[in-house]
């Protein structure tokens, strides 16, 4: 049996593109078995079962952006997790390994060079990630998302970022008019969701006013703070908000939406221009090498997208932004038309069919 290792995850950021790659591969090849390896404390436990494929653990933690004590804690668990990724591609046997990012990329790609695997790396961001970084020199394909990415690699070609067909097939609502029909808000701040997000907008839905009388809005809060933030909700008695742990019909949740509030990871703003989203970003301060302030300039700087950075994500901020939103349809027209031409069709079928051609 021919398979196909997809190594990584912890966000959806990361998860999502490599389902898009593991469908695509089934298409092509329906023979083909596709496993995930992950950690249990990412979000890989939640999603990949549900998509339908097997789903391996190891222990992996983070290098990056961390404490000091994190970093030790995560280089002590590398040579583990590099001895369970061993046995398990001696187990499975894959020809190719694709590393998509996230904890457990690192220890299974290091493994798949050490067995003489064929390796492969998806990168999202503008700035590569330090495993990715790392893991550059080892790796015979590399998948990226901007020309200027090329250049931290020797053998880097851009695809673009896979997004779900469910995503790109999704019915296009039109920019909301001028009438008294309610403005619809979609907010998330990424998988995990986002606190500064979360505590802005519920201080703002807290003020009330015109603004949320005229809007129906959709809170992904995330799972830290989902039962505080939704306990305010239900005291405040607020019929036209609408709050959530975690969404995972995202298709119908675009379509939906006239307005997205959101961080910048490079897989949310791929979902933006398939969906033809107006949007307004705040990227995530903390992320690692500012990754996501510097995918969200690369939108703005065509005025594709509205930059709010964090230090600057007030109330009165994003109820102003709101209210202009609502009275000028045609800036959200003009933001849904220019961010849809970052989008690249058939990534994941570029992808696939390299990872296919090189796994025979």
């Amino acid at each position: 049996m021919t398979r196909i290792l997809i190594a990584g995850g912890g966000t959806g950021g990361h998860i999502y593109p490599a389902i898009s790659i593991a469908q695509a591969l089934k298409k092509k090849d329906p023979l083909l078995e596709v496993h995930f390896v992950g950690t249990t404390h990412g979000l890989e436990k939640k999603i990949v079962p549900r998509e339908g494929y097997p789903l391996h653990f190891i222990l992996a933690g983070a290098l990056n952006g961390v404490s000091v004590f994190r970093k030790i804690i995560s280089l002590m668990l590398l040579p583990l997790g590099v001895v369970q990724s061993c046995i398990l591609i001696l187990k499975l046997r894959p020809k190719t390994i694709l590393g998509v990012g996230g904890y457990a990329s690192g220890p299974t790609m290091l493994a798949g060079f050490l067995l003489c695997r064929r390796l492969g790396i998806f990168e999202p961001n503008s700035y590569p990630g330090l495993t990715n970084r790392w893991l550059g020199r080892l790796v015979s394909d590399i998948f990226v998302n901007f020309e200027a990415t090329k250049k931290f690699f020797r053998n880097a070609q851009v695809v673009g970022i896979p997004v779900r067909q469910e995503l790109v097939s999704a019915e296009k609502v039109p920019s909301a008019s001028s009438s008294n029909d309610p403005f619809r808000i979609l907010i998330f701040g990424g998988s995990q969701g986002a606190r500064g997000i979360n505590k802005t907008v519920l201080e703002a839905v807290k003020r009330g006013g015109p603004w949320l009388q005229n809007s129906e809005i959709v809170h992904q809060i995330g799972a830290a703070d989902f039962f505080e933030v939704k306990a305010e909700y239900t005291k405040l008695g607020k019929k036209n908000i609408e709050s959530h742990e975690f969404l995972y019909d995202m298709p119908l949740r675009y379509s939906w939406a006239h307005l997205v509030l959101c961080r910048a990871g490079a897989s949310t703003l791929a979902e933006l221009a398939a969906c033809h989203k107006a949007s307004v970003l705040v990227p995530f301060p903390a992320a690692s090498d500012n990754h996501q302030l510097r995918n969200a300039q690369s939108l703005e700087e065509r005025q594709a997208a509205i930059i709010i950075e964090q230090k600057d994500f007030t109330p009165e901020k994003f109820i102003s932004i709101v209210e202009e939103f609502r009275k000028s349809p045609l800036k959200s027209a003009q933001l849904e038309e220019k961010i849809h031409k970052f989008y690249i069709p058939k990534c994941a079928e570029k992808i696939a069919e390299k990872l296919l051609k090189d796994n025979k």
